[in-house]
């Protein structure tokens, strides 16, 4: 099997060592529905100064982008029918205003020549405004005694209300069941034993609302959770679409030595790669010894044994085929990985990490030090030990 030999290239490495665009001619609501992928960055801040004769200075902060469109426009005008004004700088004094009007003010970042970010605003005179950011690790369960209801969380950042939006699985967004909370926390009720989609978007203000986040897949009652994920930024570039290499013709997770004696300890190896490509693939291997198969935090170490060690390890595996080989380590102390659900009755693992590691050519003395952060993971447990 392949995954063994990815194995075997690791060991020998050891041994040597989601804001939507939209189009140029959009008019509608800033807070409108957006799924598209992400071009740019919206500007997460804009400040409006207040009106000094005719003028007023705007400034907000650099993104993804080098052009920025601002629109401005008597307060309550709608987004499309305000006057445009195009630049390259992130600060901007505008002239000839009308000192009796109160105006309002909306800025984007122009992606390319037919896409820009979403729209930021609307600011009037005087205040300023922050972009209203996605919720983030959206879980959602059912409740376990009660097949009617589900509680559903989120990490949130510079909100405080929300809405949620839930219906049959597969449903189009816009035509479930509208629900609202002022916490990051909502109980659903009224549900049958069916399979169920959620969404969740931060509501900022009266005009200023997040993304959609979703779906998020509630499963049916009785139903096996085969989800195999894990999302990690890697020295700054996010990856949300990591899985096990050549999955899905490999198992989620794997169990290493599985005929345990005494003394010894069975591994859950969780998996995660960055591409099926082995010349630019960054990938993880977690083993967790069954010490550790239960909810908690325990710190990362480099990898040593298979079969006595009681600890969490890790191996990283960067650019396998790369000559001369490039060794990478774990630095000590520099993370944990945190089980937030071991469950052999749903069969399914997951959690979050994050730590850092050093890479650094062979024969070479220069050591490059890789942060990775805001990781995730939710695995099946489908190995055939737990069956």
């Amino acid at each position: 099997m392949k995954r063994f030999s990815l194995l075997l290239i690791l060991t020998l490495c050891l041994g040597a060592f989601f804001s939507a665009c939209v189009t140029e001619d959009d008019t509608t609501d800033p807070g409108s529905l957006n799924l598209q992928p992400t071009a740019c960055d919206t500007p997460s801040y804009l400040i409006v100064g207040n009106m000094n004769g005719t003028s007023v200075t705007l400034q907000w902060d650099e993104t993804t982008g080098s052009i920025w469109e601002v629109q401005f426009g008597p307060q309550g005008f709608t987004v499309g029918a305000g006057t445009s004004v195009f630049l390259n700088l992130t600060n901007h004094q505008i002239n000839g205003l009308d000192p009796t009007v109160d105006y309002e003010f909306y800025i984007r970042t122009r992606c390319n020549s037919v896409q820009n970010s979403e729209w930021l605003g609307p600011v009037a005179l005087g205040g300023q405004a922050e972009f209203c950011t996605e919720p983030t690790n959206v879980q959602v369960e059912r409740n376990a005694a009660d097949n009617t209801k589900a509680f559903i969380n989120w990490s949130t950042m510079g909100a405080s209300n929300w809405d949620i939006q839930y219906g049959a699985e597969g449903f189009v967004l816009g035509t479930g069941t509208n629900l609202s909370s002022s916490a990051p926390e909502k109980v659903i009720t009224g549900l049958t034993d069916a399979a169920y989609d959620f969404y969740v978007r931060a509501h900022c203000t009266a005009t200023q609302t997040s993304d959609w986040v979703g779906p998020i897949n509630l499963l049916a009652v009785g139903a096996f959770d085969n989800t195999t994920l894990m999302t990690a930024n890697i020295g700054g570039v996010q990856y949300n679409q990591m899985q096990p290499y050549m999955y899905p013709s490999t198992p989620a997770v794997m169990v290493i030595n599985p005929d345990a004696g005494a003394g010894e300890h069975r591994y859950l190896q969780i998996q995660g790669d960055t591409s099926n490509d082995l010349l630019t693939s960054i990938e993880f291997n977690f083993y967790l010894p069954d010490n550790l198969w239960q909810p908690g935090t325990y710190p990362l170490n480099n990898f040593s044994d298979w079969v006595s060690t009681s600890v969490a390890q890790l191996t990283i595996v960067s650019e396998p085929l790369a000559s001369p080989t490039i060794i990478k380590r774990v630095v000590e102390g520099s993370g944990n990985i945190v089980v937030s659900e071991f469950n052999l009755e749903t069969r399914r693992v997951r959690g979050t990490f994050s730590f850092s590691y050093t890479k650094q050519v062979q024969g070479s003395a220069d050591v490059e030090t890789i942060q990775v952060a805001n990781g995730t993971f939710t695995y099946a447990l489908d190995d055939d030990y737990f069956d």
